[in-house]
């Protein structure tokens, strides 16, 4: 949160963008540091966390339903001009994980929906996990999750939904965990990368993290700043890239937690921060 907000530096009267309002925590920082004098555009996928966010009544705060790689199409919908920094947090937020009952983790036995948006047209998991090809669901375990096991995997997958349906995050959980029993000895759980891949193909997120970043590299005013906080290498490599195309890279060496935050949000231990400056 802290090097957000210096790479950022929120002031009364600038404009700012929030790509992924997630649970409001960098956005309510930013309003506070702005003394409720500026805007902030907020932009969510999730209807639900747009309600929960609406509620909060932030100062400042203008709330777009939607996909951040509509960002241009939302910035002219508010006539936003001179936008001084745009924040990407790509991670999960707490209650995709904790409350929505979507599947996005294998803790509980959920339905396998994995959608970030129930209004947006696609597949839910449960959908790919049982018409998928078996060759189709590795190269998505492999590509997605860079699982080594992808093969393995998605035999025992197609195998077990012959008999039934993979409907819930604990019968996919069990699958994975039966036929990777002899080479578990990890602290991870077998279906970690698994349940990540397949989040990655439902939302179809490494693309829209390409378009996000691009259009807010295009959108910030000469002078302005696009931060990414990225949970895992493939987000975290587009990232880079986009970033070292063009303009002034602000982090030569990535950011990672502090002790006190890892002590405060141990799910922030894999994040990874990058800064930009548009010349």
């Amino acid at each position: 949160m802290v090097e957000v907000m210096q790479f950022l530096d929120p002031k009364p009267g600038k404009t700012f963008i929030d790509a992924t309002l997630n649970g409001g925590g960098h956005t309510s920082e930013m309003s506070r540091l702005m003394k409720g004098k500026g805007t902030i555009l907020g932009i969510e996928r999730d209807p639900e966390i747009v309600k929960i966010i609406k509620k909060k009544d932030i100062p400042g705060l203008v709330v777009e339903e939607g996909n951040y790689t509509n960002m241009a199409e939302f910035v002219r919908r508010h006539k936003l001009e001179k936008i001084d920094g745009i924040l990407f947090d790509l991670g999960l937020s707490s209650w995709h994980l904790d409350e929505s009952g979507r599947g996005f983790t294998f803790r509980d036995n959920e339905p396998l929906d994995m959608r970030f948006s129930p209004k947006e047209k696609g597949q839910t998991a449960a959908e790919l996990v049982n018409s998928l090809p078996e060759v189709e669901l590795a190269d998505i375990f492999h590509k997605y999750g860079e699982e080594r096991e992808s093969r393995k995997y998605a035999r025992a997958i197609v195998k077990a939904r012959k008999e039934k349906r993979i409907v819930t995050t604990g019968q996919l959980a069990e699958v994975i965990e039966r036929s990777s029993r002899k080479t578990w000895r990890t602290r991870i759980h077998p279906a970690t990368r698994v349940f990540q891949a397949l989040r990655i193909a439902v939302n179809e997120e490494l693309e829209s993290v390409r378009l996000g970043i691009e259009a807010a590299m295009e959108l910030v005013r000469p002078g302005g700043v696009v931060v990414a906080i990225s949970f895992h290498s493939l987000e975290d490599r587009i990232v880079k890239n986009a970033f070292r195309a063009r303009g002034e890279v602000l982090t030569k060496k990535i950011v990672t937690p502090s002790a006190g935050e890892l002590a405060d949000n141990p799910r922030s231990r894999s994040s990874k921060l990058r800064a930009w400056k548009k010349s």
